[in-house]
């Protein structure tokens, strides 16, 4: 009887052994698919006085759903030259689904392109997955990349992965901590003393009427239209955006004064007039002046800086022109903001 039970006993052992064992392998990350693209640099007369820095072409890959770029520099060339009418396009040409697509108008930053719909990218040596709710960053080491499945379903750091604020200058401090160490112990290695930037928004709307399209005499109709601006210095910890934007709402009021929402409405012409200078921490101060026109939009933006170092300081102007989609006429400098830490 006592050598049944021991045999019973044995037997359950190794099934449990084998149940573990699989469900160990079936969770270990196993690289799938590798797909290479090259990213050309968009000749752009809004980004003429920045093109002569850039290269002329990127090199980046798709692994397994994420994207992964080489290292630091072309992350930072790639969300700088990414332009926001093409998303979509780039998108749907690698056959990719980003997080910034399932995001609304006003929390759409160009950064948030880069991350898959779990939220992860890959930059050189590091997994990071943004989470926008809570505000954090969570980063994996591609040495321990097997527990990559670990990073997709945390909400915080644990022994593998280490938890950052958006807030944080996440690229720095990995730096000055020599990768990631989730206990949260660095040593300091004094790379740079210079203050962080605060972040900043302002934002202004004008509002007008103006007449609309009709055919006949009795549909004649006013448009009911605002404008709005935004400046803003946006820290999304592994990148910060000091970004110029504008959107457009509009209400149709027809000759019966029922007003409905029109979809349609765009700026024939947008102006922005930018004044700016930042300083990025322990870098040479960038200063400019320069004016971006957007065509046919109801919603457009212009990047002044997109980086994943923060700055130590910034200045941003913008003067606000626009010409109306209806009339043709043009509201010029109708308003102007500024921002600066």
């Amino acid at each position: 009887m006592e050598k049944k039970i021991y045999y019973l006993s044995l037997l359950f052992l190794s099934v449990l052994l084998i149940t573990c064992t699989k469900k160990t392998s079936e969770t270990k990350y196993i690289q799938k698919e590798l797909k290479t693209f090259t990213f050309y640099i968009k000749n752009n007369l809004n980004q003429a006085h920045k093109l002569s820095d850039a290269p002329e072409s990127i090199t980046y890959s798709m692994i397994d759903g994420r994207l992964k770029f080489n290292n630091e520099d072309d992350f930072n060339q790639f969300i700088n030259y990414l332009e926001e009418d093409d998303i979509v396009g780039w998108e749907s040409s690698i056959d990719f689904h980003s997080l910034y697509s399932t995001l609304l108008e006003d929390e759409k930053y160009t950064v948030y392109a880069t991350l898959n719909r779990n939220g992860i990218v890959q930059v050189g040596h590091y997994i990071f997955k943004l989470i926008p709710a809570s505000r954090k960053v969570l980063v994996l080491s591609d040495a321990t990349i097997d527990h990559l499945y670990e990073l997709e379903g945390a909400t915080d750091g644990n022994s593998l992965i280490q938890a950052f604020s958006f807030d944080d200058e996440v690229f720095g401090k990995l730096e000055e901590q020599g990768g990631v160490n989730p206990s949260g112990a660095t040593e300091e290695k004094s790379i740079c003393r210079d203050r962080y930037a605060n972040e900043n928004s302002k934002t202004q709307a004008i509002y007008y009427t103006e007449p609309g399209y009709y055919f006949r005499s009795d549909d004649a109709s006013m448009h009911s239209i605002e404008f709005r601006g935004t400046l803003e210095y946006k820290k999304i910890g592994i990148a910060v955006q000091l970004i110029c934007k504008y959107s457009n709402t509009n209400k149709t009021i027809e000759s019966s004064r029922r007003a409905f929402e029109s979809a349609s409405l765009k700026t024939k012409n947008t102006l922005f007039h930018l004044v700016y200078k930042y300083t990025p921490r322990c870098r040479s101060t960038v200063s400019n002046e320069v004016d971006i026109i957007i065509s046919d939009k109801k919603n457009g933006s212009y990047n002044v800086y997109s980086n994943t170092r923060d700055c130590k300081n910034y200045s941003l102007s913008s003067t606000f022109s626009f010409q109306s989609y209806y009339t043709l006429i043009w509201r010029r400098d109708v308003f102007s903001l500024n921002i600066l830490d």
